[in-house]
């Protein structure tokens, strides 16, 4: 099994403050990976639905290498 994890690239206390917000298990590297992404763009989805209904225009998607060091380890 594998674990992917992103850490933010900057804002590092969030992680001491926050822990790690985005981790994802897959039963190879490349699963782990594509779950993190999905999990990226499930977010992504969601808050530009709630910022529509309150008038908001939608974000730009950001993929989550731009933002965060991405991770992975076997366990």
């Amino acid at each position: 099994m594998w674990v992917a994890y992103a850490v933010p690239k900057h804002d590092h206390h969030l992680v001491v403050e926050d822990g790690l917000g985005y981790i994802s298990v897959g039963a190879t590297e490349k699963e782990a990976l594509q779950s993190l992404v999905n999990l990226f763009r499930k977010e992504y989805y969601e808050e530009n639905e709630r910022a529509a209904k309150i008038g908001y225009e939608p974000q730009t998607y950001r993929p989550p290498d731009e933002d965060y060091a991405i991770h992975t380890n076997e366990v």
